[in-house]
């Protein structure tokens, strides 16, 4: 048996000359195909990934260097005076003996007396967030100009409170009896700090315009403060 192998011969028989015209290229598209589907599109996928995040790296500080600056530039006695205004207008607790003593003060300003007073805790509102209140209810007498002067008195005090109900009746010429529904408010302080990724949060013109009429009421107002060096109980009845 000869078995010597003749190329030549073999490349000019028209089966192998049919099928090489097909092969080789289908050879050569598999073969293309599978070092993109294996080479070169993870490598794609993995050069995008890599360049979004880089993007995402340098958006992150930015954002961070921003805050710092923003943060280097406060003024801290500014801020801390800003906030220990804002927390006496809206403390994170009750904080009931100072609220009492608005309501004191407005009573012996108008020349009224306090017949009796009761305080409770006033209905959860969702609407209003995480602010809570409570409600004084005061049975006082007096004057009609006394009474209208009280009203107007505990509407202008710097502590969040106003004046909800209001009932009275006369007893005699120039005196009157009646009932006062005051609401005051508070908002729990948050018990986690927000995420370093949050925003800061910036003092716009409006909210300094509140803040300094805030200052200037606390000023003007003769409200007493309880020494708070000498124990005074609990400032919320509630818990």
């Amino acid at each position: 048996m000869n078995l010597n192998f003749n190329m030549s011969a073999l490349t000019k028989n028209s089966y192998y000359q049919k099928y090489n015209a097909f092969l080789l290229p289908i050879i050569a598209t598999a073969t293309s195909l599978i070092i993109v589907i294996l080479v070169i599109l993870p490598t794609s996928f993995s050069y995008i990934k890599s360049k979004t995040t880089e993007q995402t790296f340098i958006n992150q500080r930015g954002f961070y260097n921003q805050k710092l600056n923003q943060l280097s530039s406060l003024n801290s006695q500014d801020y801390e005076s800003n906030l220990n205004t804002a927390l006496q207008s809206l403390p994170g607790a009750p904080d009931i003996p100072e609220s009492l003593s608005y309501l004191l003060n407005a009573v012996s300003a108008n020349q009224l007396k306090l017949d009796n007073v009761s305080i409770s805790e006033a209905p959860l509102d969702t609407s209003t967030g995480n602010v809570k209140s409570f409600i004084f209810r005061a049975d006082i007498s007096g004057s009609m100009d006394g009474l209208k002067n009280f009203v107007n008195s505990i509407q202008s005090v710097p502590r969040l409170m106003k004046v909800t109900d209001l009932s009275f009746s006369a007893a005699g010429s120039t005196k009157v009896l009646a009932t006062v529904v005051v609401e005051v408010y508070y908002k729990p302080l948050p018990k986690t700090l927000p995420p370093v990724s949050q925003s800061l949060p910036l003092i716009t013109t409006s909210d300094s315009k509140l803040l300094e009429q805030l200052k200037e009421a606390f000023r003007d107002n003769q409200a007493v403060f309880i020494d708070q060096s000498t124990p005074t109980g609990k400032t919320n009845l509630f818990q």
